[in-house]
């Protein structure tokens, strides 16, 4: 039955107008990121390093997507009014709840996905020197390390709002909430991502590594 709902799942998402527009957004999103400068003047465009970092901020960045894949997939039963219909149904709860968790996180991990497609084809129109040799582990690595739990644990927190809310309204306040929460809390734990700085400050506290959700932090310190 899990395996059933999970395919019903992933056609409703990747027939949706807003997956196809987040997919090509993502996709040129990649495709222009090898031309920015994430790592500085003297790192190749499409090193590990400068593809990580953008995948990961990309990741992060995705909290909206997945705000808006919850608040209109997870809780279209309510917005269609067919709740009663469903909860009466011969569908047991685990797997009907796993299934559209799963179904969330596969839709929002596929966004990502498109972006590190996106970027070798832009590395093709980049300058020469600054290119190094092509390896699609330098692409996979961040997109299974970084974006795959980064983007586990946006679907948590805005699936669990959603679940015990029932309400859109209150699953886009949660998602937006914990996107500026991020941020309030990288200017307080001092994350070289927004302060420039070290990650473990001076006497080498981890604090601020182990309060970040997402990686940055770490990432940053063994850069």
């Amino acid at each position: 039955m899990y395996f059933e709902i999970l395919r019903f799942e992933w056609r409703y998402y990747s027939h949706q107008t807003l997956f196809l527009v987040a997919a090509i957004l993502f996709l040129v999103l990649g495709f222009l990121g090898t031309m920015g400068n994430f790592g500085g003047l003297d790192v190749q465009v499409n090193s590990p390093f400068v593809v990580t970092y953008f995948l990961a901020l990309l990741s992060l960045k995705s909290i909206f997507v997945v705000t808006i894949f919850c608040a209109h997939g997870v809780l279209r039963d309510k917005s269609n009014r067919m709740e009663e219909i469903v909860y009466s149904s011969a569908i047991d709860r685990f797997p009907f709840l796993a299934s559209r968790f799963t179904g969330l996180f596969l839709a929002s991990w596929s966004i990502l996905i498109c972006a590190g497609i996106g970027m070798p084809f832009g590395s093709l129109i980049s300058d020469s020197s600054k290119l190094g040799a092509f390896q699609l582990r330098t692409y996979l690595e961040p997109l299974i390390v970084f974006c795959a739990p980064n983007i586990l644990f946006s679907c948590a927190v805005c699936f669990t709002i959603a679940i015990l809310t029932r309400s859109v309204a209150a699953t886009y306040v949660g998602g937006v909430l914990l996107y500026a929460l991020y941020f309030v809390g990288s200017i307080l734990g001092n994350s070289p991502l927004l302060a420039g700085s070290t990650a473990t400050g001076p006497e080498g506290e981890l604090l601020p590594i182990l309060l970040d959700p997402y990686g940055f932090v770490a990432f940053f310190d063994q850069a």
